[in-house]
């Protein structure tokens, strides 16, 4: 017991405090994000992304690689297909049917229009979607704090993760069923290990961590198009 208590007094104390500390605001984050999932206003955008992740059903579900989904349109070739994935995800093990959701939003009619053509989602099935984007928008939250760790300002980190928790703009924004709360997690995510990866190198860059960090903006970039999505016309001279 002395032996254990000694060791978690010395290297190991530091680490488990900062993910006691990651881990409370995690829970703080989620209780304040969860309580603005039934407050905030239906996006359009919404039922977009819950209909179009029905990929997840096709490609996990039942395998189907020749279904005409896959031969091109705008969702395949002009949006990241990632979170559409995550959050049907989310639905099945909710127990929703995937089959049964709702279509895309025709953006040429009104509210009430797209309701009875069967493109909005119900009230069930969004706030079950919003609980994906909510746990993305969470942890995005305790990342803050982990990324001011590294920076050694874990003070900072608190105070950052307060502030963005108890953002108004954060709280409509992040709790719907969009991709702006899985894009700043996995961005978050590629800092705090770059951040990683600097502090732990001795005598050149830790290639270990860096690797780490390349899945990570991946995902990221799998999951919204940043700002225009047509690199191509960045690059083109």
């Amino acid at each position: 017991m002395k032996v254990a208590a000694s060791a978690i007094s010395g290297p190991l104390r530091a680490p488990l405090v900062h993910a006691l500390v990651a881990l409370v605001l995690f829970g703080w984050a989620f209780t304040v994000f969860d309580g603005a999932r039934s407050r905030t206003t239906f996006h359009p955008d919404e039922s977009d992304w819950i209909a179009t992740g029905r990929l997840f059903g096709y490609l996990f579900l039942r395998g189907d690689l020749k279904h005409e989904v896959w031969n091109g349109g705008y969702y395949m070739l002009a949006q990241p297909p990632g979170f559409r994935y995550a959050f049907r995800t989310g639905l099945w093990l909710q127990g929703h049917d995937l089959n049964t959701l709702n279509q895309t939003y025709r953006f040429d009619g009104d509210l009430e229009a797209n309701r009875r053509e069967g493109r909005v989602p119900t009230g069930a099935v969004l706030m079950d979607a919003r609980k994906v984007a909510i746990l993305f928008a969470a942890s995005a939250v305790a990342l803050l704090y982990v990324v001011a760790v590294q920076l050694g300002t874990p003070l900072a980190g608190i105070a950052a993760a307060l502030l963005a928790g108890a953002s108004p703009y954060l709280q409509t924004h992040f709790v719907r069923a969009m991709a702006e709360a899985p894009f700043g997690f996995f961005l978050l995510a590629t800092l705090a290990v770059c951040l990683a990866t600097v502090r732990r190198s001795v005598g050149g860059f830790g290639v270990g961590y860096a690797m780490l960090a390349i899945p990570a903006l991946g995902l990221a970039l799998a999951t919204k198009a940043p700002s225009g999505n047509n690199l191509s016309e960045v690059a083109r001279p």
